[in-house]
């Protein structure tokens, strides 16, 4: 179930990923596309991560995110989904296995 679900997330994250790509100029950054979709975003998560998040968080860690290219945050997610789906699928039970516990 759970890797299903981790697949489902993964296909999201890839084909959100590549519509971005293909609609929006490549070399936007992130915090232009969250700008785009509300001006006062960019403001709002900045002061509630500062409070939640020590201060070299926003620096080192989010800022690189923001300049990065919009597509890239979503096929990256993508891409650690389907690992995480494809690690969490069950293996058949082989004849060696079986004959241990006997």
């Amino acid at each position: 179930m759970v890797q299903r679900a981790f697949a489902v997330i993964a296909a999201v994250c890839l084909v959100g990923g590549i519509a971005i790509a293909m609609l929006l100029p490549v070399d936007a950054p992130l915090a232009q596309l969250i700008y785009a979709i509300d001006g006062d975003a960019l403001d709002w998560v900045e002061s509630g991560l500062r409070h939640a998040l020590p201060a070299w968080a926003w620096t080192w860690i989010i800022m690189p995110l923001l300049i990065r290219p919009d597509w890239l945050l979503p096929i990256s997610a993508g891409i650690v989904a389907a690992g995480l789906s494809v690690s969490l699928t069950r293996r058949p039970k082989t004849e060696t296995a079986r004959r241990r516990r006997s």
